[in-house]
């Protein structure tokens, strides 16, 4: 009975193997290998190694002696236009507030382009202008003065205008010059 059943099973898996297609396997495989191939891109021409010498150390490593030998090509990083990666953003924006903060005068505590000129007076020997705060206070002011959130000085009094000259950084840390000009009213010219 169980031979039976044993020849029954495998004469059932052949039948199902032989409706299914899979009674010649090997002339699906020759005909798929037959078949027209598509063109492969041209192949990379092959990197050739350096030969190598047989009891030759590599650099940089102790030869018999136990000499070290160091090697011939050294690298030297210059980021000199680069953003140093390992100082922290958050460390630099703590220092400009802290910057900000510590004012040494309330001319330093606000933008130049706030400040409103209110007039230029003229001794015999220099020339002195008033600006108005947005907190309305009043302050004179003379070249060389140090005004503005970003250090700037004043670096010239003119009739009707002074000229601010700031230095400051982009967000790569480097440095440029902004010059900042504040001019008398109109309606206080006429």
């Amino acid at each position: 009975m169980k031979k039976t059943l044993l020849l029954a099973v495998m004469a059932s898996l052949c039948l199902s193997s032989i409706a299914l297609g899979g009674g010649k396997p090997q002339a699906a495989a020759i005909a798929r290998a037959q078949a027209p191939k598509p063109a492969l891109p041209a192949a990379r021409p092959a990197r050739q190694m350096p030969p190598v010498v047989a009891n030759q150390p590599a650099p940089g490593i102790a030869n018999q002696n136990g000499d070290m030998k160091p090697e011939d090509e050294t690298y030297v990083y210059q980021g000199s236009t680069r953003r140093d990666p390992f100082y922290s953003l958050v460390t630099a924006a703590k220092l400009a507030e802290k910057r900000k903060k510590k004012a040494a005068s309330p001319l330093e505590e606000y933008d130049v382009y706030q400040m409103k000129l209110q007039a230029v007076l003229r001794d015999a020997a220099s020339r002195y202008a008033l600006v108005k705060l947005p907190d309305g206070k009043f302050f004179t002011l003379k070249e060389g003065s140090v005004v503005g959130i970003h250090g700037g000085r004043v670096s010239r009094i003119g009739r009707s205008s002074i000229n601010v000259l700031e230095i400051l950084s982009d967000v790569r840390g480097k440095k440029y010059s902004k010059q900042t000009t504040l001019k008398l009213r109109e309606e206080e010219e006429q």
